[in-house]
């Protein structure tokens, strides 16, 4: 059990001061929270499709009779779609040398709990629902 609490306190420390990243850290987090949990690590990718594995490509059918290639962060068939999204604490964003986004609206909704970040978190928890939509039928 202590070595549980060990590897779980690790595991926060390696990863407290990491916000503003989430494309360079999304895999290596949930790869590493697969191995804390000890629960198996996603598959490599082959081909489009896969049963669990990142950036699962998606084909969105457009409004204007279009198709479009999407991509999910992460993917289990039949269980979930995740879509990453990373924030910062306002104190860790303050200290930085540069910002966490490409203006000021992006830098305020990357703090996490601030009503920017509820927003960003609302918008994309309706991107991975329109993920869902998007995977086969046949896949469940």
């Amino acid at each position: 059990m202590a070595s549980d609490i060990a590897a779980i306190d690790a595991f926060i420390a390696r990863w407290q001061g990491s916000g503003g990243a989430e494309r360079a850290n999304c895999q290596s987090f949930l790869s590493e929270l697969c191995d804390l949990l000890d629960l198996p690590r996603p598959a490599p990718a082959s081909g489009a499709g896969g049963d669990y594995r990142y950036e699962r490509p998606v084909t969105r059918n457009e409004l204007d009779d279009t198709t479009s290639k999407r991509f999910i962060d992460l993917y289990r068939r039949g269980a979930f779609v995740l879509e990453a999204k990373q924030g910062q604490d306002a104190l860790v964003q303050q200290r930085s040398l540069f910002p966490a986004g490409p203006n000021e609206t992006a830098r305020r909704a990357s703090v996490r709990s601030s009503p920017g970040w509820v927003q960003a978190m609302l918008k994309a928890k309706g991107q991975a629902e329109r993920y869902a939509r998007d995977v086969p039928t046949d896949e469940g």
